[in-house]
């Protein structure tokens, strides 16, 4: 091999030794989340404080149980789940950059046996389209599946096409026979696609919780509220993380 190609595999090797990653500590326990850039690190460094609610509800998981990560971005709130309350995860993120750096979580942290990533943006129906990206960094979030989303908020322009694969909760759970215990929701968009298309699952008594992260100003938003009660979900707490339902 020449001397021009001995130098750039070792530059490769030497940028996948070279990512960082920070030891997160949480209650009793601790985890590793790989940081490629500063928007990760963010994840990393507040991962305690970002969304205190959020954080109440994985504790209070059993171990064994089921949770399904619904725009799982880096594999924050998946990781506190598997971790901290010894749960099985299963992961959805379909964001080129975040499922890479979610899936590396995974390994760092030794999870591979209990702990699952899926490049899968979950909608309602099987379908192969596009996701509009806000951006192309790790961890960023705002992207929306099916729609480009311009704006004049950068924060909020998702733009960036990307192929991706839909699947809905219902389908996933039907090919694989798992049923979740446990679901978070937050996608930035989608979510009342998302809720039409896990109808069977939200019927299901195994699945006693779910969180979505609702948009109540938007009106394609505002009946998910009314939905998750029809559900059998009447016991439910409001929170700027989103709302937390719970089956009576």
């Amino acid at each position: 091999m020449s001397a021009a190609f001995e130098k750039v595999k070792a530059a490769a090797e030497a940028y996948e030794r070279s990512i960082p990653a920070v030891t997160v500590p949480i209650r009793d326990k601790s985890f590793s989340m790989v940081v490629p850039n500063l928007k990760c690190l963010g994840f990393a460094l507040t991962a305690a404080t970002r969304e205190p609610a959020t954080n109440a509800w994985i504790y209070g998981f059993r171990p064994g149980e089921v949770f399904f990560d619904v725009g799982a971005n880096n594999g924050l709130y998946g990781l506190i789940a598997a971790v901290v309350a010894g749960c099985e995860v299963h992961a959805f993120e379909p964001h080129f950059a975040s499922y890479y750096v979610l899936t590396r979580n995974i390994f760092v942290n030794k999870l591979q046996d209990r702990m699952f990533s899926y490049p899968i943006a979950v909608a309602d129906t099987e379908s192969c389209g596009k996701m509009f990206l806000s951006s192309i960094t790790a961890g960023k979030s705002l992207n929306n599946f099916g729609d480009a989303r311009p704006s004049d908020d950068p924060l909020w322009n998702a733009t960036i096409p990307q192929g991706s694969v839909s699947m809905s909760l219902d389908r996933f759970s039907e090919q694989t026979g798992i049923v979740p215990h446990h679901i978070k929701i937050d996608v930035d968009g989608i979510e009342p696609l998302i809720i039409a298309g896990a109808a069977k699952l939200l019927a299901n008594p195994k699945l006693v919780s779910v969180m979505v992260e609702t948009m109540e100003q938007l009106e394609s938003h505002r009946p998910i509220h009314q939905h998750m009660l029809d559900a059998g979900f009447t016991r439910f707490v409001k929170d700027p993380a989103g709302i937390f339902y719970f089956r009576s």
